[in-house]
């Protein structure tokens, strides 16, 4: 029989790739032989600034939070939420991240470009709004985020229950890159707006611009 892998491992080594930054080479200098300078110069030498860095982040957790259920029948109830996500972000900035990174590394916006463009997967994995804990829909969102704007954005997508079939629109913002606010439309369900807090753990890919 074949022995199980432990269970604390496989937690420690999702942990260790939390938070990683992985440098690609594309775009890294080419060799440069100090001994022999240019023997004809430019007659303004340019300074030699930060190109920047382009960025792939790929982050995943989860989202709790509270809201309210608005029947077709005008009936409201409120209710526990519990989301997973994951999300997939293309973006770049004007400056290349510090290669110090502080003792707790997400207290930083290293790992976070100056805007970006993406998609998030995630479920409504917990919802108590019908009286009792009870999953929800499924969810594809295109989205888009903004540094200077308080490290904010908006996602808009399409959410769907694989059990009951209804589906309809969904719509996310989020700042501050942890507090968010959704509201969601099944057909034939009605209503929900919900309001949170999530916890993301990325991994990131980034090369010089």
């Amino acid at each position: 029989m074949r022995e199980r892998f432990p269970r604390p491992v496989a937690l420690l080594a999702a942990l260790a790739l939390a938070g990683c930054m992985v440098h690609l080479e594309r775009n890294a200098p080419g060799h440069v032989d100090l001994a022999a300078p240019p023997t004809a110069p430019a007659e303004q030498v340019e300074e030699p600034g930060d190109p920047g860095e382009n960025m792939i982040t790929l982050s995943s957790g989860l989202g709790l939070g509270g809201g309210g259920d608005f029947g077709g029948a005008g009936s409201s109830r409120g209710a526990f939420k519990l989301t997973l996500e994951t999300t997939l972000h293309f973006g770049d900035r004007a400056f290349s991240h510090d290669e110090n990174p502080p003792f707790i590394p997400l207290a930083t916006n290293r790992y976070y470009p100056d805007r970006s463009l993406g998609l998030s997967l995630g479920w409504h994995a917990l919802d108590t709004s019908s009286g009792r804990v009870a999953t929800g829909p499924l969810y594809l969102e295109a989205q888009g985020f903004m540094m200077e704007a308080y490290a904010s954005g908006v996602g808009v997508g399409w959410a769907v229950d694989p059990r009951s079939g209804h589906h309809g629109p969904q719509v996310t913002l989020f700042g501050l890159a942890v507090f968010t606010a959704r509201y969601l439309y099944l057909a034939g369900v009605g209503h929900e707006i919900a309001a949170g807090i999530q916890f993301k753990f990325p991994v990131t890919w980034v090369w010089s611009r």
